[in-house]
C-alpha cells in the first residue's frame, strides 16, 4: 500500500513488511532503501518482515489489512511472548488538500502483553541516511557512490524525540591539472553529464581514432579506463593505449571478470611477457597455395583463395602473405562454407585474423561434436585483425 502525501512522493509497504517502491528522489527510477523495523520481547529479537533485509530472524508470519489509508499489520510467532501490531497511515482528508499532501507516513505500534507476567519489549527501527540517493540500484551496506557527507541528527522537542536526516555540501570537483578521461562506450552517457565533474576534466569515448589523434607528449594527462574489455578488443587501440602508458599515461582496470587481463595471464602463465615460457605458434593451415585440405561449399569462396582485395569491395588489408579466405566474390549475396578437416587441439589458445561483416551469418566458428563451442565475426572493417579463442 502506498504511503506519502498526494503529490508529495511515495513508497509501499506489503504483506511481507518490506518497505519497498522509494519514488521520493526525483527520478524516474524506483529506489531501495534499507528501512526494517525489529522487536525484542523477553529472550526473543525479530526483524519485523518475513522477506528481505539483513539475514537476521524473522518474524515467521504477518497478516496485513490495507484499507487506503490506512494499513494495519498483525505480526504472528508464537516465540515471542507478546502480540504486537503496527498500524500505519498518510494523514488523508477529502478536500482537504492541505492535510492530505503532507510529506510524512506514520507507524503506530501497539504492544499487547497476554501473559500474567510482566515483559520488557525493545522497538528498533533501523534507516540508512539517504540523502544524495539517486534511485540508482540498491544501496549496499553503508555507502553509495552518489552520497555526499551524510549526517545523522538527534533532537528532542517538547515530548518528542527524532532523528534529523540530513547532508553537508561537499567541496567542489577539482582536479590539480587538465586531464582526459577515455572511458568504454558503455559509459558514453558519462560525456553528457556536466554535474560533479571538475571543469578540467574531459571525457572522450575510448575508440581507436580519439586515441590516434592524441600528442603523446601529452600521455601523462590521459587516464584510458578498460572495464571488463574482451580479448576481441582491436589491436591497434592497444597498441596506441600502450604507447600512451609508456609515455607517462594511465590505464585503469575495472570490472568482475576482465577477459582480457585473465588470457594475458593464462597465455603468460603470470609471468613479464619477456620471460614467458612461450611455445612457437603451429600453423594449422595457410591459404599459399590453394585451399589444400578444407572442404569448399558454396560459391562465396570460388575455387582458390583471393590474393587482396576483389572487385567493388573496399581495401583489403591486414591478412599476412599472399593468400586469404574471401567470401566478397561476386558480392555481398553471395553464400557458402569452408570447413577444414578435422584436429586435435593441442594448445590453449587457437589465434587467426578476422574481417568483415559482424553478423551470426559471417563467422568463423569451432565446432566440437557437432556443436559450436566458439565464434567470431569480424567489425564491419576489411581490415583483418588479429583474434583468438582460448580452448582450454
Amino acid at each position: 500500500m502506498h504511503l506519502g502525501g498526494i503529490g508529495t512522493g511515495n513508497f509501499e509497504i506489503g504483506a511481507d513488511g518490506q518497505l519497498t517502491t522509494w519514488q521520493l528522489f526525483n527520478t524516474l527510477r524506483d529506489g531501495q532503501i534499507p528501512f526494517y523495523f525489529c522487536v525484542k520481547a523477553g529472550k526473543v529479537a525479530k526483524l519485523l518482515q518475513t522477506a528481505g533485509g539483513p539475514d537476521w530472524p524473522r518474524i515467521k508470519q504477518i497478516e496485513m489489512t490495507g484499507e487506503y489509508p490506512l494499513a494495519n499489520l498483525r505480526f504472528k510467532d508464537e516465540e515471542l511472548p507478546v502480540q504486537l501490531e503496527l498500524g500505519v497511515f498518510t494523514p488523508f482528508v477529502p478536500l482537504d488538500a492541505d492535510t492530505s499532501s503532507m510529506p510524512l507516513a506514520l507507524f503506530h505500534f501497539r504492544v499487547r502483553n497476554p501473559t500474567e507476567q510482566a515483559q520488557m519489549v525493545s522497538l528498533g527501527a533501523l534507516l540508512l541516511n539517504p540523502v544524495g540517493y539517486d534511485a540508482a540500484g540498491e544501496i549496499q551496506g553503508n555507502s553509495h557512490p552518489n552520497f555526499g557527507t551524510n549526517v545523522n541528527e538527534a533532537y528532542a522537542e517538547g515530548q518528542t524525540t527524532g532523528i534529523f536526516l540530513r547532508a553537508e555540501p561537499g567541496n567542489e570537483p577539482a582536479v590539480d591539472r587538465s586531464l582526459c578521461l577515455y572511458v568504454p562506450d558503455t559509459f558514453a552517457e558519462l560525456k553528457l553529464l556536466s554535474y560533479d565533474r571538475p571543469e578540467a576534466l574531459k571525457i572522450e569515448v575510448l575508440d581507436r581514432q580519439a586515441l590516434a589523434t592524441r600528442d603523446v607528449a601529452d600521455s601523462r594527462n590521459v587516464i584510458i579506463w578498460l572495464d571488463d574489455t574482451g580479448t576481441e578488443m582491436a589491436t591497434p587501440l592497444l597498441r596506441t593505449a600502450l604507447k600512451i602508458v609508456r609515455a607517462g599515461g594511465t590505464l585503469a582496470f575495472s570490472g568482475r571478470t576482465m577477459p582480457l587481463l585473465s588470457a594475458y595471464a593464462t597465455i603468460t602463465d603470470g609471468q613479464p611477457l619477456d620471460r614467458a615460457a612461450l611455445q612457437p605458434d603451429i600453423v594449422f593451415e595457410d591459404f599459399e597455395q590453394g585451399y589444400g585440405k578444407w572442404t569448399v561449399a558454396g560459391e562465396a569462396f570460388g575455387r582458390e583463395p583471393a590474393h587482396g582485395t576483389l572487385s567493388n569491395q573496399q581495401p583489403v588489408s591486414g591478412f599476412l602473405g599472399k593468400g586469404l579466405v574471401n567470401s566478397y566474390l561476386n558480392g555481398d549475396r553471395s553464400t557458402g562454407r569452408l570447413i577444414s578437416r578435422i584436429f586435435n587441439i593441442e594448445r590453449n589458445f587457437i589465434c587467426f585474423r578476422v574481417g568483415g561483416g559482424h553478423y551470426r551469418t559471417t563467422q568463423i566458428r569451432l565446432v566440437v561434436g557437432g556443436k559450436i563451442v566458439r565464434a567470431t565475426s569480424g567489425k564491419d572493417d576489411e581490415h583483418l585483425e588479429p583474434a583468438f579463442w582460448n580452448v582450454r
